[in-house]
Formats: C-alpha cells, structure tokens, sequence
C-alpha cells in the first residue's frame, strides 16, 4: 500500500500549500499515514511506501519501520504525467541541500529535477549534495525528546556525534555568516530546519512544497 505523510511541521509552516499539495496527492484516495512520532505506526506494513516531505519524518521512518520503503514527494510527482508544473520563468534560485539528506541521491536528484521541471536557473553551492554541512540551527538546538524516544539510536548518534549547542545570538551570527554562500535573494530548500535557518538572515527561503503548490 502507498501512504502520504504530509508532514506536521511542514503543515504547520506552510498550511496553504501542504494542505493544497495533500489534497493532491491523495486525490483518488491514498490514506493519510499516521505521523512518524506516533506511538503506534503498526499501520504501516512491511513493503508499503510511505511518500513525506519532511526530513525529519525520513531519519524517523527509517529506524522505526526499516522494512517501509520512503521516498519523497518530488520522486512521486515526477512520475506523474498531469502534476501542474508551474513556470517560474528562469528565475534565479540557489539551492542549499540538507545535512540530514546528505546520503540521500534520490531526494537531491528529485528536487533538481523538480526544479528544471519549473523553469528555475538553479545556482549550486560547493557544499552540495553530499558534500552538506548545513541544516539551519539544527544541529545547535537540543534534541526532542519525541526524536530519541522513537529514534534513539539515529537520534542519539546526531546528539553524542554532531550536536554543537549554541545561544539564540550566535545561531543568528551564524546564519548570517553562512548566508554570504548564497549569491541569489532566494534560496530553495526541502527541509524545515534548513528553512527556519534562512529566516534567521536576509535571504528569502522558498520551500520547494511552496514551489510544487503554486499551480494546485
């Protein structure tokens, strides 16, 4: 079976779009999977696919349901022949990939392709793809509990291994350190840690559910 997981962060962010990109999606009756940090998730058997928009559902799903195949929303929408690509003209964005989905070629593939699909001039970054370093402020804010309860293991290892804690004022000096990378006013991201990062500076994040809505 196929679900989609809209994501709660993502919806809470960007409730028009996920909420247009959802009714989309499930059009001709998917099932909603139930959030990655429900206590139960049983639903969702082995050999199902989950399609999320969401990086932090993908590192979640992945330990919790290890038999569940993820994939994100771009890969779905690329195989369907009447998504509504909207026309963005050549508009010059700089696109800045996730930490988090640093060993994820799919999702770094989709978007790109995504993005051609939408007629956007695309400026890589010499920290791209696997290369990444970036996922906002994430790694310098504490992790959930709901993450290590549920993930402990993934979880666990970003807290013990990369988490570097850090004040409100030196995330903020460093967002705006790390936005000289960027040589575009908007900057595409699909991760909600990436995004709140850019809003932390002078750039203006364009978050590729905002993008995929725009013709729904």
């Amino acid at each position: 079976m196929i679900w989609y997981l809209p994501g709660c962060t993502t919806t809470a962010l960007h409730p028009e779009a996920a909420a247009k990109l959802k009714a989309y999606v499930m059009r001709d009756g998917m099932p909603e999977a139930p959030c990655c940090k429900d206590e139960d998730v049983s639903v969702l058997r082995d050999g199902d696919t989950v399609i999320t928009c969401c990086t932090n559902c993908d590192l979640m799903l992945a330990e919790r349901l290890p038999k569940v195949r993820i994939i994100s929303v771009y890969e779905y929408l690329l195989g369907d022949p009447d998504f509504p690509w909207p026309d963005l003209g050549g508009r010059r964005m700089t696109l800045q990939d996730c930490w988090r989905e640093r060993n994820n070629a799919a999702i770094q593939d989709a978007v790109r392709a995504c993005l051609k699909k939408m007629n956007v001039s695309v400026i890589e970054l010499p920290d791209d793809r696997e290369r990444s370093t970036y996922c906002g402020v994430w790694l310098n804010t504490p992790i959930t509990p709901a993450n290590l309860k549920y993930a402990p293991k993934t979880f666990g290892e970003i807290r013990d291994k990369y988490l570097v804690l850090l004040s409100d004022v030196e995330k903020r000096e460093k967002m705006q350190a790390y936005a000289e990378n960027w040589p575009t006013q908007e900057v595409v991201i699909y991760c909600n840690g990436c995004e709140r990062g850019v809003r932390l500076t002078d750039k203006t994040p364009r978050h590729m559910v905002e993008l995929l809505a725009m013709r729904l």
